[in-house]
């Protein structure tokens, strides 16, 4: 009987992709920032994912554009004021609605 091993090829990436990989690692290793592994990190990971409906998904970037701009404590006035608008409920996160929980996670 032979023994089989699988060998892989080594993935060829350009110049571009070398030099910020080898940025990446000398920054981890400086600072101690781990690297992200997409394949030891994916059930960590975050799905995040636009809203299908086009202006839904312009509402919610525009609030999230001037949230960022003019910080939380326009949020907390937005949560407040809208709080019984369906519209403005993506500023907080949905209890049992998957959708509603969608658009938070896309809004944060």
């Amino acid at each position: 009987d032979y023994l089989s091993i699988e060998t892989k090829q080594p993935t060829a990436y350009s110049l571009e992709e070398n030099k910020a990989k080898a940025i990446q690692l000398n920054n981890s290793l400086k600072y101690g920032i781990p690297v992200y592994d997409h394949v030891k990190h994916s059930d960590d990971a975050i799905v995040v994912t636009a809203p299908a409906d086009s202006r839904r998904l312009k509402f919610i970037s525009t609030v999230a554009s001037f949230v960022a701009k003019d910080g939380s404590l326009l949020e907390q006035k937005l949560i407040q004021a809208e709080s019984s608008n369906p519209d403005f409920q993506f500023l907080s996160p949905g209890e049992g609605d998957i959708e509603k929980m969608a658009e938070h996670i896309y809004y944060r």
